[in-house]
């Protein structure tokens, strides 16, 4: 399995919302997480659980922010 690890600039860098500031980035990113929450709360996902299955829904809680994982 390919670890990635990426730099503090390319965090800041590599997000569809263009936020160049840690702080706020950081910020969105929570309001973005809790949203998500929020909609699994109420439409729980439905699967196997498996590597790639829990891959995905990590990569459904932070589709706004587009961190390459």
């Amino acid at each position: 399995m390919k670890e990635n690890k990426l730099s503090f600039e390319e965090l800041l860098t590599k997000n569809k919302l263009g936020i160049e500031d840690f702080k706020e980035l950081d910020k969105a990113s929570r309001i973005y997480t809790s949203q998500r929450t929020d909609e699994l709360l109420l439409n729980p996902v439905k699967g196997n659980f498996n590597y790639e299955h829990l891959k995905s829904f990590q990569q459904n809680l932070k589709k706004e922010q587009n961190i390459s994982y």
